[in-house]
């Protein structure tokens, strides 16, 4: 039996990078993401198959960001 969860759709999802312009290529160039738009801060923005996949440069601490 699966239960649900309550999430039906996801809109954007944001993964904090180390270098913002080597991320950007390696998800436009390598991966073929559609870029959507860069806003000169530090962020990026995907199409990723409705869903959009922002980027965004590392704030705080680096270990604020280990899982």
């Amino acid at each position: 039996m699966t239960q649900d969860v309550g999430i039906h759709y996801v809109g954007q999802i944001a993964i904090a990078v180390s270098d913002i312009k080597v991320a950007t290529d390696f998800y436009q160039n390598k991966l073929g993401l559609k870029l959507l738009f860069e806003v000169p801060s530090g962020l990026a923005f995907f199409d990723c198959g409705g869903t959009r996949l922002m980027l965004t440069t590392k704030q705080g601490d680096d270990q604020d960001h280990t899982t």
